[in-house]
């Protein structure tokens, strides 16, 4: 026997036939000689709902189980001891209660309010309140080590300026809302302070001008001055340029490799020398004139491109 489902349904039976009035009301003395005709309409009218109401209780009743209740004639005082013989069960049936809240899950087939509603009808119960706060009574003895963690993380917890000043604002506001269950409620105004401690330095003029001024703010009015700061503040960054260059090393290597092959296609050893406007030859490397293949710098260049020198190469031949 369900004794929450059973009285829920008895209580509605005699709602509905206006027989909970002997449940409601307390019983009236009983009629004399002196009692007025409106005296004696009430206790008859109290006496019908209650032995009506009596009958109602102990017919829905099995026989097996109300053989162990103890017999009344009054219905509210037969009921109290129909609950009185299942508080020893509702302890387990707050345990199955809650597996049951815990382990259920929208099907999508019943309809989304039907199950919301479901949810809520058993969170609701009278029942499942009672083991909840014996659970929360367990719990108690770590409250002052969570108290010391939650403390931690919020002198700890900085805006990193990535997720929104709103979002900060607000997961610091949710953080000093759970003092509040460990009975070390925080007040508003000392919020306010705290969570300006917690904002940049690129928010320290706003946090002194907060400062100079006798109004203290409410959180919501804290949360929309922070976002119209930190709007103002990405307006007012300097438009910086990035200078991208692409990646030259795989053009180099194929220009080096094409004056490799030319200088080996041209001649491996030619002269490091030239003419300038007046007709002298000149080094083009160090650029003085009457130099030649001896170059210290045209030298490191064969060298660096991995070409042999020949002093011999550029002369002129001989006739024999």
């Amino acid at each position: 026997m369900n004794l929450f489902s059973w009285k829920d349904s008895l209580m509605l039976t005699l709602g509905m036939l206006d027989f909970d009035y002997a449940l409601r009301e307390p019983a009236p003395p009983a009629p004399t000689d002196k009692s007025t005709a409106e005296d004696k309409i009430v206790h008859e009218r109290w006496e019908r709902c209650n032995r009506m109401a009596l009958m109602l209780i102990k017919n829905s009743i099995s026989i097996i189980i109300r053989g162990a209740i103890p017999d009344s004639s009054n219905a509210k005082t037969y009921l109290a001891s129909v609950e009185e013989q299942f508080k020893a069960t509702s302890k387990a049936h707050a345990s199955t209660l809650i597996l049951k809240m815990v382990t259920t899950k929208y099907d999508g087939n019943s309809g989304i309010r039907e199950h919301i509603m479901m949810m809520n009808d058993m969170a609701h119960s009278s029942n499942a309140k009672t083991y909840l706060a014996s659970v929360e009574e367990q719990f108690k003895a770590t409250s002052k080590a969570h108290a010391s963690t939650l403390i931690l993380k919020m002198v700890t917890t900085k805006y990193d300026g990535n997720s929104g000043i709103r979002e900060h604002i607000m997961m610091m506001n949710d953080m000093a809302r759970k003092f509040k269950g460990l009975d070390m409620e925080i007040s508003e105004c000392f919020l306010v302070h705290f969570i300006m401690t917690s904002l940049p330095s690129s928010f320290e003029a706003f946090k002194v001008n907060y400062n100079t001024q006798k109004v203290k703010w409410s959180m919501n009015e804290l949360i929309a001055m922070c976002v119209q700061e930190e709007e103002r503040l990405k307006l007012d960054k300097p438009d910086v340029a990035y200078l991208i260059t692409a990646n030259t090393k795989k053009r180099k290597g194929n220009v080096d490799k094409k004056d490799v092959s030319k200088v080996h296609k041209r001649d491996a050893s030619a002269s490091s020398s030239s003419k300038n406007s007046k007709g002298k030859s000149y080094c083009k490397f160090c650029c003085k004139e009457l130099h030649r293949q001896n170059c210290q710098d045209f030298k490191e260049w064969l060298t660096k491109k991995g070409i042999p020198y020949n002093l011999e190469a550029g002369k002129k031949p001989k006739n024999t």
